[in-house]
């Protein structure tokens, strides 16, 4: 392997790595919105998708940098090294892990808007009967009647 080859794959897995501690932090604030829906905290779980938003924005820009490079070196004959391995294979985990509190996360949140829909429609039905209770009763006001002489 010439140097810049080592040097290229160094940089994968200075990467690689990089998007491991971004994942590391996305999973904790992912747990942190499983508690957030459950207490129904919508504060906190706004701010805990910002805060997650941030960590998806760099691993993007990560990850444009890593097909940039992979795209320099993947003619050549890939010698992956131990290191370049295990970083991948511990981001992967870390995305699946991700990915099975986020089913969770989703199946909880569409729950509270299940909820949500059902106490917005008792509203409405509870108004339509106060509503009915409260009417007035319409009074012609104002009717004159002619009489002939």
């Amino acid at each position: 392997m010439d140097s810049t080859y080592s040097r290229l794959i160094a940089h994968l897995i200075e990467i690689t790595q990089a998007k491991g501690r971004h994942l590391e932090q996305v999973l904790i604030l992912t747990q942190q919105q499983t508690n957030a829906l459950k207490d129904g905290d919508y504060e906190a779980l706004s701010n805990l998708i910002d805060q997650k938003q941030a960590h998806i924005d760099a691993i993007k820009k990560l990850d444009g940098d890593f097909e940039r490079i992979y795209s320099e070196i993947h003619e050549k004959p890939l010698v992956f090294l131990p290191a370049l391995q295990e970083s991948v294979s511990k981001v992967q985990k870390l995305v699946v892990s991700i990915q099975k509190i986020e089913a969770e996360n989703n199946a909880i949140a569409k729950d509270a808007i299940e909820e949500t829909k059902k106490k917005l429609k008792n509203i409405g039905t509870g108004k339509k009967g106060y509503n009915a209770y409260r009417s007035t009763i319409i009074s012609g006001g104002g009717l004159r009647i002619d009489e002939n002489k």
